[in-house]
């Protein structure tokens, strides 16, 4: 933003000489109106770069938990670590997923129900004990030779099953049910691993793309300082420096909109993997 500031200095300066040489009848007034239009084109753009810099401002205060605190771009590039194979990917973005979460849940407790289903079919024993305090008010002591007021009953009760049809039935649902959510679980799993392989690819696309981009900028830098030599000597005009700077500002465009893209990219495959919060650690 700064460097298109800049630059929207250095055109507002071409358009005031172009404009006192034009006043002057050194220049055609069409010239005036070819530098007032680079002038209008770089504010529009500076315009546009101010207002998708509060957008995504708010976007990342959202994304963060900050909404209340400011947020500071340094200067420096950013680098985002996603240069990991794509079996850590996939197996990070596994377990940060919530949908894969969930639907091991669901496979864990209809296995369990499963579990218990089948359970039914084997012999349960419980161990039993009865305790009593018997009083002497109605004269148990004068009718039974031995008496105790107080009696524990200890005792076993054994449960075999023999044939259950609800047990069967019970089973036969468990283990629909089970299949059911193994099925779920594995196409969550496939739709994650899918996600994460195309964002993956996406990411390296955009570095490709930022690396043209960067290039290409540092080609249109290089012929501005070439041309700015030449004006020194007198063997080039303003109108070539306005061009070329011109030029050189669209390619600052496409540099940034290339950087922008990539760190999209990167920050969409940090937020898949689960990643995303190490960044602002």
């Amino acid at each position: 933003m700064e460097l298109l500031r800049g630059e929207g200095a250095s055109a507002e300066k071409i358009a005031g000489v172009t404009r006192a040489r034009a006043e002057a009848g050194q220049e055609l007034p069409i010239e005036n109106t070819r530098s007032q239009l680079t002038l209008a084109r770089i504010r529009e753009r500076i315009i546009h770069l101010e207002g998708r810099d509060v957008i995504l401002t708010q976007q990342l205060q959202n994304l963060t938990g900050t909404s209340n605190s400011s947020v500071q771009v340094e200067t420096e590039q950013a680098s985002f670590a996603v240069d990991q194979q794509e079996a850590d990917m996939i197996a990070a973005a596994l377990k940060a997923s919530p949908f894969v979460t969930e639907a091991e849940k669901e496979r864990d407790a209809r296995q369990h129900l499963l579990k218990g289903a089948k359970g039914e079919f084997w012999p349960t024993v419980s161990a039993v004990g009865l305790y009593q305090l018997l009083g002497r008010y109605n004269n148990y002591d004068q009718f039974f030779k031995n008496f105790q007021r107080n009696n524990v009953t200890v005792g076993v009760d054994a449960h075999i099953p023999i044939f259950s049809s609800k047990t069967f039935a019970d089973i036969k649902l468990a283990k629909s049910q089970l299949s059911e959510a193994e099925l779920v679980l594995g196409n969550k799993r496939q739709e994650v691993r899918a996600d994460v392989l195309q964002k993956a690819r996406n990411v390296r696309e955009l570095d490709a793309a930022h690396e043209v981009a960067r290039l290409d900028l540092q080609l249109a830098q290089e012929s501005l300082q070439i041309l700015q030599t030449k004006l020194d000597e007198g063997r080039a005009t303003l109108r070539d420096i306005e061009q070329a700077r011109l030029e050189e500002n669209d390619k600052w465009v496409a540099f940034l909109d290339a950087e922008f893209a990539r760190q999209q990219g990167q920050l969409s495959l940090l937020q898949a993997t689960g990643q995303l919060a190490k960044v602002f650690q």
